[in-house]
Protein backbone atom coordinates (compact mmCIF):
# COMPACT_ATOMS: atom_id res chain seq x y z
CA UNK A 1 0.00 0.00 0.00
CA UNK A 2 1.30 3.66 -1.20
CA UNK A 3 0.81 6.24 1.04
CA UNK A 4 -1.70 7.80 -2.09
CA UNK A 5 -3.68 5.03 -1.94
CA UNK A 6 -3.89 5.13 1.69
CA UNK A 7 -5.03 8.58 2.12
CA UNK A 8 -8.93 8.74 2.61
CA UNK A 9 -10.88 9.48 -0.56
CA UNK A 10 -12.52 12.89 -0.50
CA UNK A 11 -16.33 13.72 -1.56
CA UNK A 12 -15.27 15.41 -4.69
CA UNK A 13 -11.79 14.35 -5.98
CA UNK A 14 -11.68 16.79 -8.78
CA UNK A 15 -9.61 19.31 -6.52
CA UNK A 16 -7.09 17.13 -6.23
CA UNK A 17 -6.74 15.83 -9.65
CA UNK A 18 -3.64 16.40 -11.40
CA UNK A 19 -4.66 17.64 -14.53
CA UNK A 20 -7.44 20.21 -12.85
CA UNK A 21 -4.50 21.67 -10.54
CA UNK A 22 -2.92 22.31 -14.42
CA UNK A 23 -6.20 23.50 -15.28
CA UNK A 24 -5.91 25.83 -12.18
CA UNK A 25 -2.30 26.80 -12.27
CA UNK A 26 -2.70 27.70 -15.91
CA UNK A 27 -5.31 30.43 -14.67
CA UNK A 28 -3.78 31.93 -11.79
CA UNK A 29 -3.22 34.99 -13.71
CA UNK A 30 -6.33 35.64 -14.75
CA UNK A 31 -7.71 34.92 -11.32
CA UNK A 32 -5.41 37.52 -9.65
CA UNK A 33 -6.09 40.22 -12.25
CA UNK A 34 -9.62 39.85 -12.24
CA UNK A 35 -11.07 37.35 -9.36
CA UNK A 36 -8.80 38.01 -6.64
CA UNK A 37 -9.09 40.51 -3.41
CA UNK A 38 -7.02 41.10 -0.65
CA UNK A 39 -7.47 39.68 2.77
CA UNK A 40 -5.40 41.70 5.66
CA UNK A 41 -4.37 40.33 8.28
CA UNK A 42 -2.38 41.27 11.40
CA UNK A 43 1.21 40.87 11.91
CA UNK A 44 0.26 39.01 15.33
CA UNK A 45 -1.72 36.75 13.39
CA UNK A 46 0.61 35.88 10.92
CA UNK A 47 3.22 35.28 12.64
CA UNK A 48 1.25 33.11 14.74
CA UNK A 49 1.39 30.61 12.06
CA UNK A 50 4.45 31.21 10.67
CA UNK A 51 5.02 27.91 8.09
CA UNK A 52 1.71 26.96 8.51
CA UNK A 53 -0.32 28.61 5.82
CA UNK A 54 -3.20 26.53 5.91
CA UNK A 55 -3.47 27.29 9.83
CA UNK A 56 -3.64 30.68 9.22
CA UNK A 57 -6.31 30.65 6.40
CA UNK A 58 -8.85 28.55 8.60
CA UNK A 59 -7.91 31.03 11.53
CA UNK A 60 -9.11 33.65 9.48
CA UNK A 61 -11.98 31.96 7.46
CA UNK A 62 -12.93 29.15 9.13
CA UNK A 63 -15.75 28.32 6.73
CA UNK A 64 -13.30 28.36 3.18
CA UNK A 65 -13.89 25.22 1.78
CA UNK A 66 -10.76 23.24 2.33
CA UNK A 67 -10.75 21.39 -1.30
CA UNK A 68 -9.79 25.65 -2.82
CA UNK A 69 -6.88 25.51 -0.11
CA UNK A 70 -4.76 24.99 -2.54
CA UNK A 71 -5.18 27.15 -5.18
CA UNK A 72 -5.17 30.38 -2.22
CA UNK A 73 -1.41 28.47 -1.24
CA UNK A 74 -0.73 29.12 -5.14
CA UNK A 75 -2.35 32.40 -5.41
CA UNK A 76 -0.13 33.87 -2.63
CA UNK A 77 2.99 32.63 -4.55
CA UNK A 78 3.83 29.12 -2.45
CA UNK A 79 4.36 25.71 -3.46
CA UNK A 80 3.95 24.46 0.11
CA UNK A 81 2.37 25.66 3.49
CA UNK A 82 4.97 25.11 5.26
CA UNK A 83 6.90 28.45 2.90
CA UNK A 84 4.70 31.12 4.89
CA UNK A 85 6.80 33.21 6.70
CA UNK A 86 4.69 34.66 8.66
CA UNK A 87 5.76 38.59 7.85
CA UNK A 88 3.02 39.72 5.27
CA UNK A 89 -0.27 41.57 6.43
CA UNK A 90 -2.57 40.53 4.06
CA UNK A 91 -3.20 37.29 1.80
CA UNK A 92 -5.09 37.37 -1.39
CA UNK A 93 -8.62 35.12 -1.73
CA UNK A 94 -10.11 34.48 -4.68
CA UNK A 95 -14.34 33.46 -4.08
CA UNK A 96 -15.21 29.95 -4.41
CA UNK A 97 -17.50 30.98 -7.17
CA UNK A 98 -14.71 31.88 -9.38
CA UNK A 99 -13.27 28.35 -9.31
CA UNK A 100 -17.08 26.93 -9.68
CA UNK A 101 -16.59 28.81 -12.96
CA UNK A 102 -13.75 27.06 -14.00
CA UNK A 103 -14.77 23.81 -13.83
CA UNK A 104 -18.03 24.72 -15.49
CA UNK A 105 -16.12 26.17 -18.63
CA UNK A 106 -13.21 23.19 -18.42
CA UNK A 107 -15.04 20.50 -17.59
CA UNK A 108 -18.69 18.99 -18.76
CA UNK A 109 -19.53 17.27 -15.37
CA UNK A 110 -17.91 17.22 -11.87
Amino acid sequence: MTLRTSIPKTKNNLYYDENFRKVLEDHIGYILNNHAHVQAIKLSTSAAWRSDFYGLVRDILPNFPENLMWLILRLNGLTSPTEWSGTRDSIILTEPETINQLIAANYNSI
